[in-house]
């Protein structure tokens, strides 16, 4: 099982089998059974969970696809770090822009000077 396949797992389980949901199940089986609430209430405790579970999911797909966006992204760039051409490109640019940064620097201390 691969780690998106883990996170997903994690996600619905933590969506599905919600404690809360549990103790108030619990709680409200107690309370018919002995007659202080009505059977109905456990009824609508029921389909609230169900609603509560598919606004959850609902929630839950946009962020899952973005959050294996973002590791499709970064597996782009170490495939790009691995291609000797465009390292040594980027490591062009950056010794460029550093000249350029130290340029600048000496530009602006004589600037600071003259004032």
């Amino acid at each position: 099982m691969n780690s998106n396949d883990r996170l997903l797992l994690d996600l619905l389980e933590n969506i599905i089998f919600n404690e809360n949901d549990f103790n108030e199940f619990k709680s409200t089986i107690i309370n018919v059974s002995t007659g202080i609430d009505h059977p109905r209430l456990l009824k609508e405790k029921i389909i609230n969970s169900r609603l509560r579970i598919l606004e959850d999911l609902l929630d839950l797909f946009p962020f899952y696809i973005n959050q294996i966006s973002k590791k499709k992204s970064i597996k782009e760039f170490i495939e790009i770090e691995k291609n000797p051409q465009l390292i040594k490109e980027l490591q062009e640019k950056t010794e460029l822009l550093t000249e350029i940064g130290s340029r600048i620097d000496k530009i602006y201390e004589k600037l600071q000077k003259e004032r």
